[in-house]
């Protein structure tokens, strides 16, 4: 069994995270799509995951490897968290002051 993480027990959650980018200034064409299709390729992987997860469940022989894998069920009840705008932050804490942060604080959230 394998899930190009060999030994990981998946039952509790994948990371299908990409990432790196600043928000602010996002105003290219070209950066919008690559932030579109970025997050178009974490939706491939997740609908990958799930399907390969189902196959090597129905073909795993025995309990030990059936558990380190999600069922069905698990998927309906996932939490599939979006985190935007932590580099914007990063920066703004190496860059600004506290206050110059804050100000800044509604351009990021929107």
């Amino acid at each position: 069994m394998q899930l190009n993480s060999p030994g990981a027990k998946l039952r509790h959650g994948a990371n299908f995270a990409t990432g790196g980018q600043p928000l602010e200034g996002q105003t290219s064409p070209s950066l919008i799509l690559e932030a579109v299709l970025s997050l178009l390729m974490c939706r491939l992987r997740f609908h990958q995951f799930k399907a390969r997860s189902k196959r090597l469940y129905d073909a795993a022989k025995i309990n030990s490897d059936r558990d380190k894998l999600p069922i069905r069920e698990d998927f309906a009840e996932a939490l599939c968290p979006f985190d935007i705008g932590q580099v914007d932050l990063a920066v703004g804490f190496i860059t600004m002051s506290f206050y110059q942060l804050l100000a800044k604080l509604p351009d990021i959230i929107s």
